[in-house]
Formats: structure tokens, C-alpha cells, sequence
């Protein structure tokens, strides 16, 4: 094959490619061509308009000393732990029954969800084992499995995978933690067939100087479910991005999210779900808190294939400015080429209700904690859906932290 080389590559992208190359074969290989054919996402490209990872990077030093990272809000929750330090993935113990892990030699083979992704395919030819986590058929996991991802010094890749058979059901726990100055780059794959349940719940923390990128890719069988709840605290610069293809009948998806930013922080929320099959299901509703200058980001797109008959899938984005600084971009998109369909999208940003803090106020509330009020509960309807008590307490407990500190 031959090599396609950026005209202008920046240091860390050279520095990431040269690695790369050094260890990167067969579809390795051709991952890193594509890699390099394109570099690290800029604003030139649309779908990364809003969050310029190549110039969040610029600055990056490659090897310093780590600050330390806390706990992660999830210790409290009774999960079997698999924690990646810098992309390095490493577990104690037996997992719960019906589980098994393991990590594989990385062939580089991208899904299609995937294989058109810039950082996708740069942890494709990066990661030399990839972490794949299957669930035997019809199991029915009652202890979450918890993957804590912390981020480091430098410039990290994880990849995994996870396949849930024929009406097995698990829940995932993932948090993204960081301290200090970092790139971490990391690809999931989840396969559902047919009746699989699939529960994803995700807290993502960053530091104020690090980079984070998650690309998902979900495939879903007939009648399975996949739901997930994410709250974003952001970086410098942090994106969860979601791509769920409903590719049978009766496939449910429910995508719910949450940003809280502020500093001069940056959380990008950006999902795809792509239905291909008949009376397939799809709700999503996302809410974001914004202060100082924070930016959040949220793109949402439902594509409808002709075959996508009777999809019934609905989406909603609701922004709060709590000062002039920060600012919040929506994009939501319908792309519907079935004509028997309910599909509909709403968008806002606003200020808080003067009315309400007015009514708080006028009971004998101060200030900070009337808006705390009402942020806590504009926020709180996200996580609603989490059935598991102790775990709807981690994201309430991280949610009321930051709220806390604008008191």
C-alpha cells in the first residue's frame, strides 16, 4: 500500500504516527494509512466543527510527571472492576458468573460503524491488545461491571469489545478520569443479538488540561435494548460520541445525557443512530449547565433507512446559560427516507426561570442556593432512568459537587 502522508502534520501527529508505524501491520497498517491520510480532527471537518481536537493538542507534552487521580464516584457501587491505567487494562479476581475477559492480539479490523473514524482508525493501529468482555447466552448479570478508565502524562489508546448474546442482559459501568496534561483515545464495540439487554453508565471527569475522545459503535439485534446515561463534566477538550445501527425489528434504543461545564471547560456530546429494520424505538434527551466559559456540544442525528417502516424515535436538547460567558452549540438532524414513521426533534438554550428563582427567593432562599435548586432539578430528570439506587446516587452525588462549588 502506499503511504499518505499529512502536508503539514503537527509534531504530536508525526510523533503518533511514527509509533504507530513502528509496531503497526497488516490492517494495522492500512488503519494508520487512513490515519494519516486525514491526521487529528479540526473545525475544517463538520462533524468536528465545534471541538478542534488537533488544536487542543498543539500544546501537548508527550512525558511528565502524573498528578494523582481520586476515586472514582462508582466506588461505593458493588461492581467487579476493570481498571485501564494510560490504555493498559488490568483486573483482580474472578469476574461475576456468565462473564468472561480477556485480552486479544489486535488485528486492526474496524467495524463499519468505525472504519470511517479518524481516531478510530489511530487506535486501530495503535493498541497491540484489545479487551474483550463476553457474556454467556441467556446469563442475566446482576453485578455491574465497572471499567475505570484513568488518563495520564502523554498519549494513550484503549480499545474493547463486549458481545451480548441471544437474552442475556449486563450493566456497564464506565468512567473516564484524568489528571494533568493527557491524550486518551479509546473504541468500544458492543454486539446485542437477538433480546440482549445492554445498560451503559457513564461518568466522564477530566482534567482542565487533558484531551479526551470515546468513539462507540452498537449493533442492535431484534427486540434488544440498548440504554445509556452519560454525564460530562469536560476537559479541555472531551467528546463521547455514540453510534447505535438498529439493524432487525424491534430494536429499542434510549440515549440519555448530561453536561455540567464551566472554566474553560469542553464537553462534546455527538450520538448517530442509524435505523435499518421496522418499529424499531429510539429516545433521547439531553440537558446541559454552563458557566464562567464553558462550551457544550451536542449533535444528534437519526438517520432512517427506507426499510426503517413504523420507527417511532424522538429527541430533545435543553441547554441553561447561568452567566453571559459560556456557550452551548446544538445540532440535531433527521435524515427519514421511510414514510411511516413518528420522528421529531426540539432544540433550546436559555436562562434560568426568573419567575421560579423569584418564587424560591420570595421563601426565604439565598440566591446561590435557589439557582442550585433549580439546576439540580433541570439536571436531575436525566438520571431518572438509572434503576440501581446506588448508582443514580454516583451521578447525583458528582452533579450536587458541582453545583456546590459555584456557592
Amino acid at each position: 500500500m502506499s503511504r499518505t502522508l499529512l502536508i503539514n502534520p503537527t509534531a504530536l501527529e508525526a510523533g503518533l504516527i511514527a509509533t504507530a508505524r513502528a509496531k503497526a501491520h497488516g490492517k494495522r497498517r492500512a488503519a494508520l494509512e487512513t490515519f494519516s491520510a486525514s491526521g487529528l480532527p479540526h473545525k475544517r471537518m463538520e462533524a468536528w466543527k465545534w471541538t478542534d481536537i488537533r488544536a487542543s493538542l498543539r500544546d501537548l507534552p508527550m512525558a511528565e510527571e502524573s498528578e494523582a487521580v481520586g476515586r472514582s464516584f462508582f466506588a461505593g457501587v458493588d461492581a467487579f472492576e476493570i481498571t485501564v491505567m494510560n490504555g493498559e487494562a488490568a483486573w483482580a479476581g474472578a469476574p461475576p458468573e456468565g462473564v468472561e475477559i480477556a485480552l486479544i492480539e489486535n488485528d486492526g479490523e474496524l467495524s463499519p460503524a468505525e472504519a470511517d473514524h479518524p481516531l478510530a482508525n489511530l487506535c486501530a493501529a495503535s493498541v497491540a491488545k484489545r479487551l474483550e468482555i463476553r457474556i454467556a447466552e441467556d446469563a442475566k448479570i446482576a453485578r455491574p461491571i465497572h471499567l475505570r478508565q484513568v488518563a495520564g502524562a502523554g498519549a494513550s489508546h484503549f480499545w474493547a469489545q463486549m458481545r451480548v448474546p441471544k437474552a442475556a442482559e449486563v450493566t456497564l459501568l464506565q468512567s473516564l478520569d484524568g489528571a494533568g496534561a493527557y491524550f486518551a483515545n479509546s473504541v468500544f464495540g458492543f454486539g446485542l443479538d437477538e433480546g440482549a439487554r445492554l445498560t451503559r453508565l457513564i461518568i466522564q471527569d477530566g482534567s482542565a488540561d487533558g484531551v479526551e475522545a470515546s468513539l462507540t459503535g452498537v449493533r442492535v439485534g431484534l427486540d434488544a435494548s440498548f440504554r445509556q446515561c452519560a454525564l460530562l463534566l469536560g476537559a479541555k477538550a472531551a467528546r463521547v460520541e455514540t453510534r447505535a445501527f438498529c439493524l432487525e425489528p424491534r430494536g429499542l434504543v434510549d440515549l440519555a445525557s448530561a453536561t455540567l461545564v464551566d472554566g474553560e471547560r469542553h464537553a462534546d456530546q455527538t450520538s448517530l443512530v442509524s435505523l435499518h429494520a421496522p418499529e424499531c424505538a429510539v429516545a433521547q434527551r439531553h440537558k446541559s449547565a454552563l458557566r464562567d466559559r464553558g462550551r457544550a456540544v451536542f449533535q444528534g442525528k437519526f438517520h432512517v433507512a427506507r426499510a426503517g417502516q413504523r420507527t417511532d424515535a424522538h429527541m430533545t436538547a435543553r441547554a441553561l446559560l447561568l452567566n453571559e460567558g459560556p456557550e452551548a452549540d446544538h445540532k440535531p438532524e433527521l435524515e427519514i427516507y421511510a414514510d411511516d414513521v413518528k420522528c421529531g426533534h426540539g432544540s433550546t438554550v436559555g436562562a434560568l426561570d426568573a419567575e421560579a428563582l423569584f418564587y424560591l427567593r420570595q421563601r426565604g432562599l439565598p440566591e446561590s442556593a435557589a439557582r442550585a435548586l433549580l439546576v439540580e432539578a433541570f439536571i436531575g430528570e436525566v438520571f431518572e432512568a438509572i434503576d440501581d439506587g446506588a448508582i443514580a446516587a454516583a451521578f447525583r452525588t458528582r452533579a450536587q459537587r458541582w453545583l456546590e462549588s459555584a456557592r
